[in-house]
């Protein structure tokens, strides 16, 4: 029976484990290259800073909760926070309508993860809504994609 069987399959127990080894030889080398590549793309993926700097508003006086009312003076107070900015960052406030500029506090220096606040006072235009955006610019940066938006409700005017 074991010479009928190596005839049909052309060689023997010997040969069949030479070609074992082989073939465990090569995936054994792939194995490596394989693990030494995910090692390298790690270790890049690691020395680039994967977070991106964020503000987030924490505090807003008035809240929005109430609507504004067109024709009344308005002083807005933001508190804003900062993280993750890895270079020098500064923080503005830029509010408008129907995107037209009402009124804006030009940017401040900020530091990671301390609060800053920003005043402005303005006259609620008889709109829709206003928005207050807090964008934030990192190193010498003249333009940001990066910003926290607030929208408030203006009701008409007073009686």
């Amino acid at each position: 029976m074991y010479c009928t069987f190596v005839h049909k399959i052309g060689f023997t127990s010997y040969q069949a484990t030479q070609n074992l080894y082989e073939i465990f030889r090569m995936l054994r080398r792939t194995y490596i290259w394989l693990v030494a590549a995910a090692t390298v793309v790690f270790l890049a993926s690691c020395s680039q800073p994967s977070q991106r700097a964020v503000v987030s508003i924490q505090h807003v006086s008035p809240s929005g909760d109430v609507p504004l009312v067109a024709g009344d003076q308005l002083r807005l107070t933001v508190t804003a926070r900062v993280q993750g900015a890895s270079k020098q960052a500064s923080l503005g406030l830029v509010v408008q309508s129907d995107g037209m500029l009402l009124g804006q506090v030009p940017p401040v220096p900020v530091e990671n993860g301390k609060d800053v606040t920003l005043e402005l006072e303005m006259l609620v235009p008889n709109a829709a809504s206003i928005q207050l955006f807090t964008p934030l610019y990192v190193g010498d940066a003249t333009k940001t994609d990066t910003l926290d938006i607030r929208r408030f409700k203006v009701v008409g005017k007073r009686g």
